[in-house]
């Protein structure tokens, strides 16, 4: 985690903002909050206005390059403990240790962790929501599909790709349905809960497709 740290804080605003990191800004650059989420949802098609909510809010706190870019080093961060939290879960605290030490050292996570873009936030809740989702399955608990459910709902709030989620998700409960024969039930209501939480925006997937 110390070492991640170091990776990504490390002259992390070495440079200045460029590309899509100066369209970020431009994006947020409104008066309130609400006209944020319109200038996303009527400008750019291929976005979704979370992130831009959240940063909007982040970035009233600062604007220099070490403190916007921060939001998505912190991100990475967390990466590393929910990527520990996931494989010991799954395999034991040795392999978890092994995973998050590359997790921690991977360039393109460090990269992503170094640019103000959504990429390390979306990444940080598409594993939380795996690592629930993981929970739910095996304990089979209303309160563990709960939890899965307002994450993944933030996760497709965040980024369309957060969507391939439900392809796994889905091809794994039917692989292992005799195994855990009330998960199929559980997932289906927790997906249509999702489904419904997100229909504020559920018209723009349908124009961003087009």
């Amino acid at each position: 985690f110390i070492l991640g740290g170091l990776l990504r804080f490390y002259k992390i605003d070495a440079r200045c903002l460029y590309g899509d990191e100066v369209l970020t800004q431009d994006i947020i650059a409104q008066s309130c909050v609400q006209d944020v989420w319109q200038n996303v949802t009527k400008n750019f098609h291929s976005d979704l206005p979370l992130f831009y909510v959240l940063f909007y809010y982040w970035s009233l706190l600062g604007k220099s390059p070490f403190w916007l870019r921060s939001l998505s080093a912190i991100s990475g961060l967390l990466i590393i403990l929910v990527g520990y939290k996931l494989v010991k879960y799954l395999f034991g605290r040795k392999t978890a240790l092994l995973a998050s030490f590359f997790i921690s050292i991977s360039p393109l996570l460090v990269l992503y962790s170094q640019s103000l873009r959504y990429f390390s936030l979306n990444a940080l809740f598409n594993l939380l929501s795996l690592y629930l989702f993981i929970k739910a399955i095996h304990k089979n608990r209303i309160s563990s599909w709960a939890y899965y459910a307002v994450i993944r709902t933030i996760s497709i709030y965040i980024s369309y790709s957060s969507f391939l989620f439900f392809l796994s998700e889905g091809f794994f409960i039917f692989l292992y349905r005799k195994k855990y024969p009330l998960s199929f039930k559980r997932w289906l209501f927790s997906l249509i809960v999702i489904l419904w939480l997100w229909l504020p925006v559920v018209t723009f997937f349908f124009r961003d497709i087009g």
